[in-house]
């Protein structure tokens, strides 16, 4: 196999910069240029008055993420494209959205999430659930950073973490200048870059291994078609029951009940508004990651005769989608720099959703309840751009550590779990369920933290001692220059392995979310005597139907005693 060895052309650099340069124009405009009075509500929702249409897109680019681009496609290209069933999941996520938690947040109009939080239950929950939230930001913003800089490992020859400092300081200036409008048109043009790019590198690879023909042949010979295995061994690393179920855990974390998706919705004016924005963002995230899946089996169609991941012709998992885009379109001039634009996107928009939502909950969560109530809102603006340049710089400096980890994908699922998990749980335990206390939500939160860092760290200490592994779809390297006509597969994992430690990633959210729910419930019944009347918008509206009549709300109650006076 022909090792290709490829720098930018000026056409590449000037795709590059252009897309640099409008991300930086655009919150440029906003935070100078724009005529508004810039409030915190203006700041951080965007004076509720933003289009459904570029929320819709912005919300896509920033669920996305690079992670989607480089990680995805080498997830299906060494274990299958089970990952096609995240689609479902995409789409059964968004109709829980819609129904169960986005109208009570939309009724509420809170400018954090986590609030719900203090006024369902308490700050102590509040304070959990944010500190969950900012520590995901700290080391999942890290890895949006690195991915641009693997993708010009291989095509520039520039001081690649001189890029990392441009790009990502470039990023936190349109944030914390232009705040979430800057956020969500800056987003809107990068969705267009991600798309565009997606698109072209799929058809020129499946142009280049041999057509449509060929790839099914390929992926289905070796079972990386094989996806209908109805299998409730919850061991499988990726099966169709791990993704449906235990994805819609993990992505109702992502798509919904995150502070940075729930910004969004509410930055739009009414419920209708907000509706036509999960329409398009669903069909948004389904198609690019259905494109994910089949760059990944075009991938393998390419490579089926000699693996570049055995062969050393990449050094890292995450190097292998730009590897493929040089070995595919290497002659052609300006795709290098149209596919690391995408990736730059893919990335920008994630990290600066990320920033904006972390500055939100630092200030409403943290430092509101110790600021003068008399404070203006130009000192007020002042603190929201500052965190945002703060904690933007930690990050920055945070990719160093990411370095040094082989594979993003199962990084990234690992933060999800010990974060994500009880996040939703809380959030469920307050609205599905009327009987759950302070108390309950508290121990429930801890227990469901503690579960999920347990079985984490057990899992990958097993990992990183080379004991439990994943198995991989068969990697030929019969057609290597070497002649070698091995077929590679990897050792089974042992079954000694504490079982729960051997249980499928995608499970990890679901379980630390029952954990939760079912802690939290149990240690509400035991000091039920605590319990104190709900306010009927604080749950969500299918529940509100079933309450009983001897179940009245103090607002309820107050309506009552207004009426007989």
């Amino acid at each position: 196999m022909e090792d290709p060895q490829l720098v930018f052309s000026w056409i590449d650099y000037t795709v590059f910069i252009v897309v640099v340069f409008f991300s930086a124009a655009i919150g440029i405009y906003f935070g100078v240029f724009a005529k508004r009075k810039l409030t915190t509500g203006e700041y951080l929702l965007g004076g509720q008055t933003m289009n459904y249409l570029p929320v819709a897109f912005s919300l896509i680019s920033s669920h996305i993420s690079g992670v989607t681009v480089l990680a995805v496609p080498v997830d299906v290209y060494k274990f299958g494209s089970n990952y096609i069933w995240l689609c479902l999941t995409i789409i059964l996520v968004c109709i829980l959205t819609y129904y169960v938690y986005l109208p009570v947040f939309f009724e509420l109009r809170l400018t954090s999430m986590y609030e719900y939080l203090s006024i369902r239950f308490d700050r102590k929950i509040r304070m959990l659930a944010s500190f969950l939230c900012i520590l995901f930001a700290a080391f999942h913003n890290p890895i949006a950073l690195y991915l641009p800089v693997i993708a010009f490992t291989q095509v520039t020859t520039f001081n690649t973490h001189l890029v990392l400092y441009v790009v990502g300081l470039v990023c936190v200036l349109y944030t914390a200048i232009g705040g979430i409008k800057a956020v969500i048109w800056s987003d809107a043009l990068q969705f267009f870059g991600i798309v565009v790019s997606s698109l072209v590198v799929l058809c020129f690879g499946i142009k280049s291994s041999g057509g449509f023909e060929t790839l099914w042949k390929a992926n289905n010979e070796t079972g990386r078609f094989d996806i209908f295995d109805f299998s409730i061994d919850p061991t499988i690393r990726d099966g169709f029951w791990q993704l449906v179920i235990g994805g819609t855990v993990q992505w109702l974390s992502i798509l919904c009940l995150s502070q940075q998706s729930m910004q969004k919705y509410l930055s739009v004016p009414t419920i209708v508004c907000a509706t036509k924005v999960i329409i398009f963002e669903c069909i948004g995230v389904v198609a690019l990651k259905a494109m994910s899946v089949f760059l990944g089996n075009a991938m393998y169609a390419r490579f089926a005769d000699c693996d570049p991941l055995q062969t050393n012709h990449v050094q890292r998992d995450d190097q292998l989608v730009p590897y493929f885009v040089l070995q595919t379109a290497r002659h052609i001039s300006g795709l290098p720099g149209l596919f690391t634009a995408g990736i730059l996107s893919a990335c920008l928009s994630s990290f600066s959703s990320s920033l904006n939502s972390v500055a939100c909950i630092i200030y409403e969560d943290l430092l509101l309840p110790f600021l003068p109530k008399d404070m203006t809102d130009q000192r007020a603006s002042n603190i929201l751009k500052s965190i945002v340049v703060m904690f933007g710089i930690l990050c920055i400096l945070l990719v160093y550590l990411i370095e040094n980890v082989n594979g993003i994908f199962p990084l990234s699922n690992v933060l999800q779990a010990v974060t994500c998990g009880p996040i939703m749980g809380l959030f469920t335990l307050g609205m599905l369920f009327p009987s759950a206390n302070a108390e309950g939500a508290l121990a429930g939160g801890i227990a469901g933290l503690a579960f999920a860092c347990w079985v984490v760290i057990g899992t990958n200490w097993y990992r990183m001692s080379g004991l439990l592994r994943d198995p991989k779809k068969p990697m030929s390297l019969s057609g290597c220059q070497f002649n070698s006509t091995a077929i590679v597969t990897p050792s089974p994992t042992s079954d000694q392995i504490f079982y729960l430690y051997r249980i499928s990633m995608w499970y990890n959210s679901l379980m630390s979310a029952i954990i939760v729910i079912v802690f939290g419930l149990l240690i509400s019944w035991l000091t039920g005597r605590k319990n104190k009347p709900i306010r009927t918008e604080l749950l969500s509206p299918l529940v509100r139907s079933l309450i009983k009549g001897e179940k009245k709300t103090e607002l309820d109650e107050e309506r009552k005693l207004q009426d007989g006076h």
